[in-house]
């Protein structure tokens, strides 16, 4: 089965290249156990909230979870955060992400109320936890968000969705992809449900176009041939919409 197309199609992760998705923290082979903290009263009025369990996927040997934490203040005082540390639900400290890190690693949003996490765990030869905390470290104190499940059911193998030499799978699922950090709010909730998207993309002199970009008929990936990545019957479709 194949469709014709003039857009550059997004799907699912590819997994040719060695090297972890910018962002990513190595899971070492024995956590040490999380420092025990105890926590204050009345707790902070920090909301630390995951939109979307995380669900772990393989590539190159390693099990990688990709999730985001948003964070929204109720306090009347602005708060500074200085870290994230993961904790597994067995109480080992699975990453610690310094301030420093913060920097590539956090979104604000509005009048710096409201805040954004990106979170990328890669475990190579340890258990994926059942479940994950996520405790933020503040000045002068710190916040415990709820245990979070994540899920470790097996995926399965799509095939490439287009044919041919000169594809490029661009702006995965890194730091510096608008995919990544592509935080958009529907139905009145936020959520990212690009984080695993990719653009299929066809270069030439180190161009992906010939012409004016605006143009979509200027693009080498115009008129492909996209394919099925697996077997299945086609149950709808959406009506030609007009160029953009």
């Amino acid at each position: 089965m194949s469709i014709k197309t003039f857009a550059v199609l997004c799907c699912t992760i590819a997994t040719a290249h060695a090297a972890m998705p910018q962002g990513c923290d190595d899971i070492p082979a024995a956590p040490l156990v999380a420092q025990m903290r105890q926590p204050a009263f009345p707790p902070v009025q920090l909301e630390i909230r995951t939109p979307q369990p995380p669900t772990a996927f393989p590539i190159e040997g390693r099990n990688l979870l990709l999730y985001e934490l948003h964070l929204h203040t109720y306090a009347d005082q602005p708060l500074s955060v200085k870290g994230v540390e993961i904790i597994s639900d067995q109480g080992r400290l699975l990453a610690n992400v310094s301030e420093a890190q913060l920097k590539n690693r956090m979104r604000q949003y509005g009048s710096g109320g409201t805040a954004v996490v990106f979170l990328c765990l890669a475990f190579d030869g340890t258990a994926v936890p059942q479940a994950l905390r996520n405790r933020v470290l503040l000045a002068d104190s710190f916040a415990d968000g709820p245990l979070i499940g994540t899920h470790t059911t097996p995926l399965k193998a799509l095939g490439p969705p287009l044919s041919g030499p000169g594809w490029s799978a661009d702006n995965g699922p890194g730091l510096a992809s608008h995919h990544r950090t592509g935080v958009f709010v529907a139905g009145g909730l936020a959520n990212n449900t690009r984080r695993y998207a990719i653009d299929w993309k066809k270069y030439q002199d180190g161009q992906p176009y010939k012409g004016d970009p605006r143009d979509a008929h200027a693009h080498l990936a115009y008129g492909a041939e996209v394919l099925a990545v697996a077997d299945g019957a086609v149950v709808g479709f959406t009506p030609r919409t007009a160029p953009n």
